[in-house]
């Protein structure tokens, strides 16, 4: 059963994993282009803080953006929305 699943879907677990990769490929890079402990003074948290949304959670807190971004704007580095875990609107009950 996971064998015709995987082949039937493979195109979708291409794109996701290379998805996934940017991904994390984006948080790690902004973090050490811009260096784990600058961030975190910046950011006025732990080098911990930093180095969990890194490591952990492959992605930075949504409300880090607009210092994150103005530090890459600093080093000429790209700062991907996709780098931070943003809330999705909540969905309103239709009465």
């Amino acid at each position: 059963m996971w064998f015709f699943w995987q082949t039937t879907n493979c195109g979708l677990a291409i794109i996701h994993n290379v998805w996934i990769r940017t991904i994390m490929t984006d948080v790690q890079h902004i973090a050490k282009k811009i260096g784990q402990r600058r961030l975190a003074e910046r950011l006025g948290v732990g080098v911990t803080a930093v180095n969990n949304a890194v490591q952990r959670d492959k992605v930075f807190p949504a409300s880090w953006y607009p210092i994150v971004k103005e530090a890459c704007e600093e080093v000429e580095l790209a700062c991907p929305m996709e780098a931070f875990r943003w809330r999705e609107p909540k969905q309103e009950d239709a009465a």
